[in-house]
């Protein structure tokens, strides 16, 4: 009858611990996008985040699809 209750003891406490490990494991693999994605920005010298307004993409400017707030004010 003991070694059913500290077998059960045990599991309670690891389901306890879960919530805990979740937040580590969520911090964690923030802190790796955050820093995949500024890798550019954060280890080349001179490296800034790419632009993400509509003028300077490209393959908008060849459409002439242009920021829609800009076009509200002309």
């Amino acid at each position: 009858m003991t070694n059913n209750l500290v077998s059960f003891h045990i599991f309670a406490q690891q389901k306890h611990n879960m919530p805990m490990k979740l937040l580590f494991l969520t911090v964690g693999m923030m802190l790796v996008a955050v820093l995949l994605l500024g890798v550019k920005a954060l280890f080349v010298k001179g490296g800034k985040f790419p632009s993400g307004h509509v003028k300077d993409v490209p393959g908008l400017k060849e459409k002439n699809i242009g920021c829609a707030a800009h076009n509200d004010h002309e």
